[in-house]
């Protein structure tokens, strides 16, 4: 019963990511490098909330210095354009302590203005990189949970991630930070199956 449960959730991840395929061309989402240049930190800076920009500029920061020195601290990031607007930052990295079967989400940023539908389908691509480009087995990613300002703890929900453990007040006062988890195993390859096969039609 357990396992035919995990299947079910894996099967409906994958239809999303199917979907968002063609949404994403539809909506002219068009993933771009990371320039770290004044555009994106702008965006960044203003598209987070306030304190949560100031760390993630800081990291970015960081990251760009590792770059430039030919250090590799296991960022990834990438930014989404819809047309010629800056909508979005995604990505992830792995931290050298953890096991090899480990990756954490990397910070996601998006225009206050843009859709739910929007989001979900950046994070979604994300998630269709490291099916496809990487051989992690678990995700996990820190959530900022303050509903009032944001409503990503609920786009996490509803692409099966599991909540597994809450932290109060971690960002600020009534800014909870979350744990998440995705079993990236058992997805991978329900995706490789349902998208190779196509692959080969074309």
């Amino acid at each position: 019963m357990e396992q035919q449960f995990k299947d079910r959730r894996a099967e409906l991840l994958v239809q999303k990511m199917r979907r968002t395929e063609r949404f994403m061309h539809h909506q002219r989402l068009e993933k771009t490098a990371v320039s770290f240049g004044d555009e994106q930190l702008e965006f960044i800076e203003h598209a987070m909330v306030d304190g949560l920009n100031e760390d993630t500029i800081r990291t970015i920061e960081f990251h760009r210095r590792c770059l430039a020195a030919g250090i590799d601290n296991g960022r990834h990031y990438w930014c989404f354009k819809q047309g010629e607007q800056l909508v979005g930052m995604s990505g992830y990295h792995y931290r050298l302590w953890d096991p090899k079967s480990i990756v954490w989400g990397g910070w996601f940023v998006a225009d206050q203005d843009v859709s739910p539908l929007v989001k979900m389908a950046m994070l979604l691509d994300t998630l269709k990189v490291l099916l496809e480009e990487t051989s992690y087995e678990e995700l996990y990613i820190e959530v900022f949970a303050d509903t009032t300002q944001s409503n990503i703890l609920n786009i996490y929900h509803s692409l099966q991630f599991t909540s597994l453990g809450r932290f109060e007040s971690f960002y600020g006062p009534q800014q909870d930070m979350v744990v998440m988890k995705l079993e990236l195993a058992e997805v991978r390859a329900l995706w490789l199956n349902t998208t190779r096969p196509l692959e080969r039609v074309q």
